[in-house]
């Protein structure tokens, strides 16, 4: 993979400052890599137990592991998907749309994304993209099971060091390196989360994600393409001042609202964004 330019994750770039007034997470355990991998971990050697258990009782045991941020969370996800895709056929029935999943864990939305026949026409790539070894090999076993291991391909990246917008460029177009995507949309349930909690430079984290769903984006000319970002961290109004000087906020899609202290909030806040303006292309 190519590097990033000097200076694209450097946190002295004027583009960090959008994030000095805000408050910062406390650190926490889940903003860890060696918490994920454990947890991952854990998960992947659940999932080869009972595939093991089943195999010698001819079953077909299916133990996927967590759910985060719910089933109601995951569901409004792959109902945007939906009415995304269904917008693209509209204005062109012949283009498909590839999805990233920004930190997949045990790719559970991929998979229910895979699930979904209405789609399968339409998408034409699930990429997972994790920094945990052990959640990269439970999605990849999990998509093999399912029999969708053509569409969803899972690949262990961090996407906050340079060169990973390339990186994940070459993994879209694998195997053919001249395929190219005109619609592109970037998930993230609960990645962006992580990272602010990280106790290591939780700032500057989040500019080179904001910097890798920059390039990605920009790698095809198409203006619609979109990032997805679901928070149960940050509200509303916080993410879009963190995304506003490279993002246009498109809306926030409605989740479950609960009302403390005369404020309304919601438990998961779900923000759609897409470019200010569209590049030449990743180098």
């Amino acid at each position: 993979a190519s590097e990033a330019p000097a200076g694209d994750n450097d946190p002295a770039s004027s583009s960090l400052s959008l994030d000095s007034d805000c408050i910062e997470l406390e650190p926490s355990q889940l903003g860890r890599r060696d918490y994920w991998e454990r947890f991952y971990g854990q998960e992947l050697a659940n999932y080869l137990d009972e595939a093991a258990a089943n195999d010698e009782e001819g079953g077909s045991g299916d133990d996927r592991g967590e759910v985060w941020f719910g089933a109601a969370a995951e569901q409004r996800l792959v109902s945007y998907v939906e009415r995304r895709l269904n917008a693209i056929r509209d204005a062109c029935p012949t283009q498909q749309l590839a999805v990233v999943d920004i930190g997949c864990g045990n790719g559970h939305l991929a998979l229910r994304l895979a699930a979904n026949s209405h789609l399968l026409t339409g998408l034409s790539r699930l990429l997972c993209l994790d920094y945990s070894e052990p959640a990269i090999e439970l999605t990849n076993r999990l998509a093999s099971k399912a029999g969708v291991s053509d569409l969803v391909i899972a690949r262990l990246l961090d996407v906050t060091e340079p060169g990973a917008a390339a990186s994940a460029l070459e993994f879209l177009r694998a195997p053919d390196s001249n395929i190219h995507y005109p619609n592109l949309l970037l998930l993230d349930k609960g990645t962006y989360d992580a990272i602010s909690l990280c106790p290591d430079n939780s700032q500057g984290k989040r500019f080179a994600y904001r910097q890798f769903a920059v390039k990605l984006l920009d790698s095809v000319a198409n203006s619609n393409n979109q990032l997805v970002v679901a928070s149960c961290n940050w509200t509303e109004t916080e993410l879009i001042a963190q995304f506003s000087d490279q993002f246009k906020h498109v809306e926030t899609l409605p989740g479950r609202a609960f009302k403390f202290g005369g404020a309304v909030g919601a438990d998961v806040t779900t923000v759609v964004f897409t470019r200010l303006k569209s590049n030449s292309g990743l180098q």
